[in-house]
C-alpha cells in the first residue's frame, strides 16, 4: 500500500514537471506523455526486491533504480543517480547530486556533484567528493567543501 502511494505522487510530480518543460499540443500528445512517465515510475516487486527506472519505493529486500528520489530498504539500496534520501543496510549511489545516505553498515557513493551526507555504522565513503560532502562512520567523521575563490579544497577529518 505505501508503495502504491508513493508511485501514485512520484507519477503526479514528474508529469506536473512534464508538463511545464514538454506542454502537449493535444490530448493524445498528454496521454503518451503519462503512458511513458506510469511505466518509468512504476516499481516492480520481484520476490520482495524492487526495481524501477525513475521511480521511488519502500522494500523489505533491496531495491534498484537508475534515477530516484526516495529509498528505504532493509537491505540494499542502489540507484544510479540519487537526487535524494536513501536508506538501507548498505546504500550506494554512483553520481549523487543532493544526496542523503543512512546505512546500517556501509553508505558509498562514487561521485558527487552539489551536496552529500552520509551516515554508516561502519564505512562511509564518497570516491569523488562534491562541492559539500558530510561523511561519517562509527571511527571518522570527515567533512569536505570546495573553497572556490582559491581553488582549493578543503578536508577536515575528526576522530572520534
Amino acid at each position: 500500500m505505501i508503495n502504491f502511494l508513493i508511485f501514485l505522487l512520484t507519477f503526479v510530480f514528474y508529469y506536473i514537471i512534464s508538463l511545464l518543460i514538454l506542454p502537449p499540443e493535444n490530448l493524445i500528445v498528454a496521454l503518451e506523455q503519462a503512458i511513458v512517465l506510469l511505466v518509468l515510475t512504476l516499481p516492480f516487486n520481484i520476490n520482495g526486491n524492487v526495481f524501477t527506472f525513475l521511480g521511488n519505493a519502500r522494500s523489505k529486500k533491496n531495491i534498484y533504480s537508475l534515477f530516484s528520489l526516495y529509498q528505504h530498504a532493509e537491505e540494499t539500496a542502489f540507484a544510479l543517480i540519487n537526487c535524494g534520501y536513501q536508506s538501507s543496510k548498505y546504500t550506494t549511489a554512483f553520481f549523487s547530486i543532493f544526496g542523503y545516505q543512512h546505512a546500517k553498515k556501509e553508505a558509498i557513493s562514487f561521485s558527487g556533484f552539489l551536496a552529500t551526507y552520509q551516515y554508516a555504522g561502519e564505512k562511509a565513503e564518497i570516491v569523488i567528493p562534491p562541492l559539500i560532502s558530510y561523511s561519517e562512520n562509527k571511527d571518522t567523521t570527515v567533512f569536505r567543501l570546495w573553497i572556490l575563490v582559491d581553488e582549493r579544497k578543503k578536508e577536515w577529518n575528526i576522530k572520534k
